[in-house]
């Protein structure tokens, strides 16, 4: 492989993630930062650059292959640094197989950390630092943004998130009416009848607590355990994804007990 090859593929690397880190750390409020980063292919760009130069650097006519035999001989003799020391003086186009490895891992960890400080409303400066630093040095970018995480989260009182509710799952809870949408086996536990009845379910995520009003569940006749579909569960799962706007947000006290 040419020089101006092996240049030419850093460069590209270069240009994958630039605008990534470009929109979140300078522009992580923009709605088209968020939606390019929703996006899987924000990150995957990357990842096929090192998966597609990673294939061509080992089916090499004069590079990997040819000399696998014989650095697998070595290694008998050999500790694993050595052996990592020898590819990467022996052959440079290793060492920018595993720069592009290790960038497009940081590019992934920092996705996902902008991606969950926006739901979780952090520090926007304090994150673009942490960000910016996973663009460098993956782990201390990392470690930074679990610190703001925490001691952001300490500090904040818990949140009880109120999901919306459509007027027809409000008028079917207020009045009583029971909709069977989903059909129900007998109970697990006693062999009960199981009907479906819309009441409210909270659930604790990411350090939040959330209310939604009017799922569908099933209640046992005479135990009464509650049983869910796992369409409704997906749908809770979109909920607490942020994919729903709440209809309010409350907050309540938290108390020791004495």
């Amino acid at each position: 492989m040419s020089l101006g090859f092996l240049s030419a593929v850093f460069i590209v690397g270069n240009l994958l993630i630039a605008p990534n880190y470009f929109l979140m750390v300078f522009l992580p409020h923009l709605p088209l930062t968020r939606r390019v980063m929703q996006s899987p292919w924000s990150v995957a760009a990357p990842a096929l650059l090192t998966i597609g130069f990673g294939l061509t650097f080992l089916f090499s006519d004069n590079l990997l292959l040819p000399q696998f035999g014989n650095l697998l001989l070595s290694a008998a003799s050999s500790s694993g640094f050595e052996i990592y020391l020898r590819v990467i003086q022996d052959w440079a186009p290793a060492a920018l197989v595993m720069w592009l490895h290790a960038v497009a891992a940081d590019v992934v960890m920092a996705r996902w950390a902008y991606l969950e400080s926006q739901n979780l409303r952090l520090p926007t400066v304090s994150v673009s630092v942490a960000i910016l630093l996973m663009g460098t040095n993956g782990p201390l970018g990392f470690l930074v943004y679990v610190l703001i995480r925490q001691v952001t989260m300490r500090g904040r009182p818990p949140r009880i998130t109120v999901a919306h509710e459509t007027k027809q799952a409000t008028h079917e809870r207020e009045e009583g009416v029971k909709k069977m949408s989903h059909t129900y086996s007998d109970c697990y536990f006693c062999g009960g009848e199981v009907e479906e009845k819309l009441l409210p379910r909270e659930i604790w995520h990411d350090g939040r607590l959330f209310i939604i009003e009017g799922v569908p569940t099933g209640v046992c006749t005479q135990c009464g355990e509650k049983f869910i579909h796992a369409s409704v569960a997906k749908s809770l799962d979109k909920i607490l994804a942020g994919n729903s706007a709440p209809r309010k947000t409350i907050h309540v006290p938290v108390y020791a007990f004495t």
